[in-house]
């Protein structure tokens, strides 16, 4: 009786599972989808500020041509004016000779042909009276020619001037055609970078989601490592991982980074800390387990200046502490160790 119920047990568990999958399928396949989600989200941000690029790119090219036709304009009306300019001082001259010739023309009306027959007749001889004639018709045909050469210059300079104000119409029309598009583009960038913005707030959101589920993994232990690893300090390699002889033989297992007391030392790779104390030799140390067995090793430090506890998650590039001398240490470093499944290795590979 005892066997047959335990084989129901049995059955009905396996019935169960087969039938009903795991949270741990649920969660996976929760996160598939956030990160396909979120996979989309940046390829349509990728999009738009590739929009953004063009659409500024074109607004600058339409400010240079805007600044040109406007300089083209202001050099336009230069001339123009300069135009106005002799075509008053030429309407002046031609006034001026108009005057003289209908003067000259009134003078001859009022005393009559018998007056300038009697200025003929009162020559000496003959000669003298064709050249008194030939005089009075040269005056007349001077202060004709004058007149007429001032006033086919005055319709040059009219004609320039028109020309001249045709063209600026023109370089007017392309101004404001210029800055109707120019205000089209403005209007489309500050569309699309507030279009921007919602998509980044998207993508933000999803982030934090996924950050919330990948701080759940590593907190439960069921993480990967996700690579590669940062400097842990800006600050010059002074010892490499390796055999060394300095300050006597000696398998160094990690990096030595040379840098100044409270230089920010962080963290190489997101994770949980599992360490934070005192070690001997090592000074103040912390240890952040990154996942499949990776762990970091930041020794060297003071307690005071270490910012991180033990099963506290931390970040890429987190400030965790500040550089010391602590332990056995020359001067002010930070010793940096990468441990395989509780194995020294080379940090290099993993950077």
């Amino acid at each position: 009786m005892k066997k047959r119920n335990f084989i129901a047990i049995i059955a009905t568990v396996c019935f169960l599972s087969s039938t009903f999958p795991s949270s741990l399928s649920y969660a996976n396949e929760g996160k598939e989808k956030i990160e396909d989600e979120l996979q989309e989200i940046q390829g349509d941000k990728d999009k738009k500020q590739e929009d953004i690029k063009s659409i500024e790119s074109n607004l600058d090219k339409q400010k240079k041509q805007l600044q040109e036709t406007e300089q083209q304009i202001h050099d336009k009306q230069k001339e123009i004016d300069s135009q106005e300019e002799k075509l008053k001082k030429r309407q002046k001259q031609v006034e001026k000779y108009r005057k003289v010739l209908h003067g000259r023309l009134a003078d001859i009306y009022k005393r009559g042909e018998m007056a300038d027959l009697a200025t003929l007749l009162e020559a000496d001889s003959f000669s003298e009276f064709l050249s008194t004639y030939e005089t009075i018709l040269l005056v007349l045909d001077k202060d004709e020619n004058l007149f007429e050469k001032e006033r086919k210059q005055e319709e040059a300079i009219v004609k320039i001037k028109k020309k001249l104000e045709e063209e600026q119409t023109e370089y007017k029309k392309m101004q404001a055609e210029g800055k109707k598009s120019f205000e089209e583009y403005k209007d489309k960038l500050t569309k699309s970078k507030s279009e921007l913005a919602s998509i980044e707030k998207k993508e933000n959101n999803i982030e934090a989601d996924l950050q919330k589920i990948r701080i759940q993994e590593i907190k439960s232990g069921n993480f990967k490592f996700k690579g590669p690893m940062q400097k842990p300090a800006n600050a010059p390699i002074s010892s490499n991982y390796g055999w060394r002889t300095n300050p006597y033989p000696q398998m160094h297992a990690g990096i030595d980074y040379n840098g100044d007391t409270g230089d920010p030392i962080y963290a190489a790779a997101e994770g949980i800390v599992v360490r934070s104390e005192p070690a001997s030799g090592y000074g103040y140390v912390v240890q952040i387990d990154h996942g499949e067995g990776i762990v970091s090793l930041y020794a060297h430090m003071w307690s005071w200046d270490v910012t991180v506890k033990k099963g506290e998650y931390v970040k890429k590039g987190q400030v965790i502490g500040k550089m010391g001398n602590n332990g056995q240490s020359t001067g002010s470093h930070l010793h940096f160790e990468v441990q395989k499944n509780n194995q020294r290795v080379n940090p290099a590979p993993y950077m």
